[in-house]
């Protein structure tokens, strides 16, 4: 569970990820979180941190959505 909290740290109000070394969200950055947080979603009982991981999923397919389409 710290591991998920340490992931919320890095998605922005776009929904998008980014990593210590590009200050900005990337797709594949948040393509890698949106698969660990449905890998939780299977895993974790369904309290408050279930529905934080659902939400942060969400955000974040939204924006890999948005973005993919951008630009094709």
């Amino acid at each position: 569970l710290d591991v998920l909290n340490l992931i919320f740290q890095f998605q922005t109000e776009s929904g998008g990820f980014y990593s210590h070394y590009l200050g900005v969200p990337t797709l594949e950055e948040t393509a890698l979180a949106l698969l660990a947080f449905k890998r939780a979603l299977v895993t974790l009982p369904k309290e408050k941190l279930h529905q934080q991981v659902k939400i942060a999923a969400i955000k974040a397919e939204e924006f890999l959505l948005n973005n993919i389409s951008n630009k094709n």
